[in-house]
């Protein structure tokens, strides 16, 4: 019986370790994963994004400052997206509908996802984020190099990095 009581307890460690094995495999970079669904509602996850460069970008389409900085990001995006730079936003937004009229209003070309419970979603709780806009920089998908970046330091990192 004991020998019976080992394997058992064996094979449930090799098992955990598999499980655990599998799971670790599918972190691809070192900063937390969200995936949510875009304006024609596929789900695209931040760790499917194969840029140098990722602004992570959480706002609301009913808050100016999210607005104000959007079109700033624009110029940026329209600079360095082809070098390399990708841009994943995360509407904040109750409204959905309000989301989706915000984008196209305002012809977002990047990726843009909205997050269902607004303020509250599990994504901005992921993130800290206590007001809007909140940037996070992330170089090579795994690093985490700049939180709120102003517009001109976030050129600066691009033109470093990119060009």
């Amino acid at each position: 019986l004991a020998n019976k009581d080992q394997l058992m307890r064996r094979y449930e460690n090799m098992e955990f370790s598999s499980k655990l094995s599998r799971m670790t495999d599918k972190i691809k970079s070192g900063v937390p994963d969200i995936s949510l669904p875009d304006i024609s509602g596929d789900t695209v996850a931040l760790s499917s994004l194969n840029d140098k460069m990722i602004l992570l970008s959480f706002w609301s389409a009913t808050n100016d400052q999210s607005v104000e900085r959007n079109l700033k990001l624009k110029k940026l995006y329209k600079k360095y997206h082809n070098k390399g730079f990708e841009i994943y936003q995360v509407s904040l937004d109750k409204d959905k509908e309000r989301w989706k009229t915000g984008v196209r209003f305002d012809e977002l070309p990047w990726v843009s996802v909205h997050a269902s419970n607004g303020p509250n979603a599990y994504a901005a709780r992921l993130y800290n984020v206590k007001s809007l806009p909140a940037d996070y920089l992330i170089k090579n998908g795994q690093t985490l190099v700049g939180k709120n970046p102003g517009i001109s330091e976030l050129r600066r990192q691009l033109s470093t990095t990119l060009e």
